[in-house]
C-alpha cells in the first residue's frame, strides 16, 4: 500500500465490487493523425487513446462516496485506466498512472522514453487521506507511442519516428463534513412518578432530578452513509453522574428510557443522535454546571472531524416556603374538641434562594408548584 498526495493506493480488480459498482466518472482522450500522403509529407496512421473510469466502491454492501457522487476524507473509490493504439510503430509504452500538483491519488515514476513502466491497464482503489482537504483529488494516466514520419525537403526524402503522447487527468471531487452537533434539554423532560416534571419553570434542576440531554450531529448525507460515517461522543460533566444513555446506530431509531422514580420516556432520534441522562446526588452539586460533549466523526477507522458543544444546567437547593394553618377536625365524635384530630392546611409559596444559589438572590420565592408534601411533623406543648 502506498500513501502519495492525499490517497492510498491500493490494487484490486474492480469488477469484485459486489456486483453493484456505479460508474462514476469516465474521461477520454486521443491524440495523433491519420495517414497522410503528400508530395512533402507522409504519415502512418497513429492514434494514441488514454480512459480513466472512476466507480464506486464499497464497505460491505455500502458505497464509500455521497449520493452527489463527492467523496469525505476517508472515502474511496475503484479506478481503471486503458491505453490503446490504433496504428503507430512496434514502440509503445503506457506510463504508469501518476500524480498531478499536490492533490493526485496514485503516484509512478515519470514516463522515460525507452524505459517500460506501467501496463495497458491498470486498476485500483484510492482510498482518500484522512486529513485531505483540497477540493479534488486526481488520476491521471499517459502513453506514448511512435508514428512514422516523412518530410520531403530541396534534398530529398528525410524519414524518422515522431512521438505521440496522449494523457487524461479525472478530478474526483471531495467535500468536508463541517460535523455540528446541537444539544438541548427543554421539552424533553422526564416526569416523576408521582406526576410532577423534572424540572423546575425557571429550567432549574433539584438533587436527583433527571437533566435529560438531548444530542444530534449534523452533516450532509448522514442518513445516506449509515455503515461508514459514524459519530463517537466524549462526554465530560463532572460533578454531574450518567444515569443512562442512548445512541441511535441506525436511520431512525425510536427508544424508551426507563429511570427509577420515574415514568417511562421516549425519544425519536436520527443516525448519531440519542439522549443521556445526568443528576447530582448531593447538596454539595449545588450550582450551574458545565456539561460537554466532543464529537469525532469516522469514516470506518480514521477520524475526519471533530466538534465540541456545551450546555449549562442549574442545580439549586430545595427550601420550600409553606404557611400552615391548624385546625380542628370538627367531624370528628369526641366529647370535648380537644378530642378531636387536628387537621393541616397548607399554603405553598415556592422555593426559597439560599446562599447555596450563588446565581440568585436570597430570600426571593420562586412560584415552582412541583413537588408534594412528602411528610408532616407534629410537635405538641401542654
Amino acid at each position: 500500500m502506498l500513501l502519495i498526495f492525499g490517497i492510498f493506493l491500493m490494487p484490486i480488480n474492480i469488477q469484485n465490487s459486489y456486483g453493484n459498482s456505479v460508474l462514476l466518472y469516465t474521461v477520454h482522450r486521443v491524440a495523433g493523425s491519420g495517414d497522410v500522403n503528400t508530395d512533402t509529407l507522409r504519415k502512418e496512421r497513429c492514434f494514441v487513446h488514454v480512459q480513466i473510469d472512476v466507480y464506486s466502491a464499497h464497505h460491505g454492501a455500502f458505497h464509500r462516496n455521497n449520493p452527489d457522487k463527492t467523496f469525505y476524507p476517508g472515502d474511496a473509490f475503484d479506478y481503471k485506466t486503458t491505453t490503446w493504439k490504433d496504428g503507430c510503430g512496434s514502440f509503445w509504452q503506457p506510463c504508469p498512472i501518476q500524480s498531478t500538483n499536490n492533490n493526485t491519488v496514485p503516484n509512478g515514476p515519470s514516463c522515460i522514453k525507452g524505459v517500460t513502466y506501467g501496463s495497458s491497464s491498470d486498476s485500483g482503489t484510492g482510498v482518500i487521506t484522512p486529513s485531505y482537504t483540497a477540493g479534488s483529488v486526481s488520476l491521471s494516466k499517459r502513453a506514448i507511442a511512435e508514428q512514422y514520419v516523412c518530410h520531403r525537403g530541396d534534398s530529398g526524402w528525410s524519414c524518422g519516428w515522431n512521438t505521440v503522447t496522449a494523457s487524461a487527468t479525472q478530478a474526483v471531487p471531495m467535500r468536508l463534513s463541517n460535523l455540528t452537533v446541537d444539544m438541548w434539554t427543554v421539552g424533553e423532560e422526564f416526569t416523576e412518578s408521582a406526576g410532577y416534571t423534572s424540572r423546575n419553570l425557571d429550567e432549574s434542576y433539584y438533587v436527583w432530578d433527571a437533566i435529560n440531554v438531548v444530542h444530534n450531529p449534523v452533516y450532509l448525507f448522514k442518513n445516506d452513509m449509515v455503515g461508514t460515517i459514524f459519530v463517537e461522543y466524549e462526554k465530560i460533566h463532572d460533578p454531574l453522574i450518567l444515569e443512562d444513555e442512548f445512541f441511535c446506530d441506525a436511520a431512525l431509531c425510536v427508544n424508551t428510557m426507563e429511570i427509577s422514580g420515574f415514568l417511562p420516556w421516549t425519544g425519536t432520534f436520527d443516525y448519531g443522535g440519542g439522549n443521556t441522562v445526568f443528576n447530582a446526588t448531593s447538596l454539595d452539586d449545588i450550582g450551574e454546571h458545565e456539561i460537554k460533549y466532543i464529537a469525532r466523526l469516522y469514516n470506518i477507522v480514521p477520524q475526519i472531524d471533530e466538534f465540541t458543544n456545551t450546555i449549562d444546567e442549574l442545580v439549586v437547593e430545595y427550601e420550600p416556603i409553606y404557611e400552615s394553618y391548624v385546625y380542628p377536625v370538627l367531624r370528628d365524635d369526641g366529647k370535648v374538641a380537644f378530642d378531636d384530630r387536628i387537621g393541616y392546611a397548607l399554603h405553598y409559596f415556592g422555593n426559597e434562594s439560599t446562599d447555596a444559589n450563588p446565581d440568585d438572590t436570597v430570600g426571593i420565592h420562586h412560584d415552582i408548584f412541583k413537588h408534594p408534601v412528602q411528610k408532616i411533623e407534629t410537635t405538641l406543648f401542654a
